[in-house]
């Protein structure tokens, strides 16, 4: 096989590494041992058909030993920029720890400053040899060392001990590319280490200098700077002033949560009732549709015809606006979206959601809901399950015994008294789901008007919790607040006996026909 094959895996492997490391840095000398290991083991491999599997193979056996090691270490960061320092033989106790001292903080400072004093006060270099090694005018060193010395002083007589600070976001993705998680990495997996997760939440209310990061953060600047680089690299940073960076994406934080929750009853009180009424009209008439409903429950059917009313005059109706992504690095439409919530809000950064398994070219698919209080989430089946699905609601017996045992185990199929496999799901033909919208107009789209003004009214003002220079990205999320209300109004409702309560720890699951 010819080596070369392995540079086209560099960036995935590089992605695993950031994956299974702690930071940049050690994703680095992850993927150095991972692809030298891979080139010394390649005459072995036969098979280049199997070449994939085989390269990840020896990456997980890699990151094991990678890991052990690491272990071992006392600490990850290193006091390392300077290996030496002025009467290393002195053995007045005072006078090492400000020396240690003095390498930490000069550790901190940022390259500029960095550099200059190694070479001045390490290298014993004269201003003028400087100037002529950097290519720099003397004043501009001259200054430099006056200010590094002024911000190592300040560090010296502050002795504020800072240390990495365990931030552990949740970082995904929206939008469009080509990726799988596994042989494609997300891009997130380049950003969602330690050190790149605590700038990334440290710069998104105010932008930062890799000085006052490094002194956040614990970290020397040097390992900044790198991380910075990549964070850049990979569109999640921007500098938004000279030398000082920005996050570039949101960052869910409670007090967004906390906004819908505290706020959301002013703004819905003079449509909410009509709301309530015109769901209870469209569940009283969609009851004669002959539709079928496998196990659920009334007080469930009652959820689910309401939420597929909800995404239908959303769909139709909502005319809040929409900023189209950016073009990323990788030549996809995507953002990133981060969460750092305690949980003590109801979140509302999708509203609901609406997911579900496709089969057959899109001709059905099972959705589920959740974000409804009451309604659960349980693994989903597979996509050839569907089918076998289909076969039980048209009473033919399913050919594959190991797919329906497995809808049996998940709960999506039961046996009856008679032995007769049953459906536990809703199935609405397309027939069915479009009587059940004639409906959800003769009674919702009167009020979507008066609800669209009262959703404009509200993101107008949650739009200014966020930070300005994310306000197109305020405004796409702003979006979702036709359904956050929405959602709003059902579980309030829910809660207060103004409709039926959802069974606890129940699904809401239905199977349409898409073609």
């Amino acid at each position: 096989m010819d080596v070369n094959i392995l540079e086209l895996y560099i960036e995935r492997i590089y992605g695993y590494a950031l994956n299974n490391t702690y930071s940049t840095d050690e994703a680095q000398d992850l993927s150095q041992e991972i692809l030298l290991t891979a080139v010394k083991e390649l005459p072995y491999l036969r098979d280049e058909s199997r070449f994939e599997p085989w390269l990840f193979g020896i990456a997980r056996n890699v990151t094991k030993v990678f890991r052990r090691k690491k272990a071992k270490e006392k600490t990850l960061y290193h006091y390392d920029v300077l290996d030496e320092y002025p009467d290393n033989n002195d053995t007045d106790y005072e006078k090492i720890e400000l020396y240690n001292r003095l390498r930490k903080h000069i550790a901190m400072l940022s390259s500029i400053y960095r550099e200059t004093i190694i070479l001045h006060y390490y290298d014993n270099l004269s201003i003028k040899q400087i100037s002529e090694k950097l290519n720099i005018p003397e004043g501009t060193i001259s200054w430099r060392l006056k200010v590094a010395r002024s911000k190592i002083k300040e560090e010296i007589e502050n002795m504020e001990e800072s240390a990495l600070k365990p931030i552990k976001m949740k970082i995904n993705i929206y939008g469009n590319g080509n990726f799988d998680g596994e042989n494609i990495p997300f891009p997130v997996a380049y950003i969602s280490d330690a050190l790149s997760q605590n700038i990334l939440f440290n710069c998104y209310e105010e932008p930062k200098t890799i000085e006052e990061l490094a002194k956040i953060c614990g970290v020397h600047a040097y390992y900044i700077e790198d991380s910075v680089n990549n964070l850049l690299k990979r569109q999640a940073l921007v500098e938004e002033k000279k030398g000082k960076y920005r996050t570039d994406f949101i960052i869910w934080f409670d007090k967004y949560d906390k906004f819908y929750d505290e706020n959301f009853l002013t703004y819905v009180k003079p449509v909410k009732d009509r709301i309530y009424n015109a769901f209870r009209n469209i569940w009283n008439e969609a009851k004669d549709l002959s539709i079928y409903k496998g196990t659920m429950k009334e007080e469930n059917l009652f959820h689910l015809y309401t939420m597929l009313s909800i995404c239908y005059v959303n769909n139709k109706y909502n005319r809040m606006p929409w900023r189209p992504l950016k073009i990323k690095y990788n030549g996809f439409d995507w953002n990133y979206i981060a969460s750092y919530t305690t949980g003590k809000y109801s979140n509302h950064m999708y509203g609901f959601v609406r997911t579900g398994n496709v089969n057959d070219g899109g001709n059905t698919i099972i959705e589920r809901i959740t974000g409804i209080d009451g309604i659960s989430k349980r693994e989903s089946i597979k996509d050839i399950a569907v089918s076998a699905c289909m076969d039980i609601i048209n009473g033919v017996e399913p050919i594959d015994k190991e797919i329906v045992a497995d809808l049996i185990m998940k709960g999506f199929v039961i046996k009856d008294e008679t032995g007769k496999l049953v459906l536990t799901v809703p199935y609405i033909s397309k027939e069915n789901e479009n009587k059940l919208y004639e409906i959800v107009e003769k009674y919702l789209a009167p009020l979507m008007d008066e609800y669209l003004e009262i959703v404009k009214k509200f993101a107008s003002e949650y739009i200014k919790l966020f930070p300005k220079h994310l306000e197109d990205e305020a405004i796409r999320w702003s979006r979702n607040a036709f359904l956050g209300l929405f959602n709003k109004i059902h579980n309030y409702g829910q809660n207060n006996s103004f409709i039926e309560k959802a069974i606890e720890n129940s699904y809401l699951e239905v199977m349409l026909n898409y073609k």
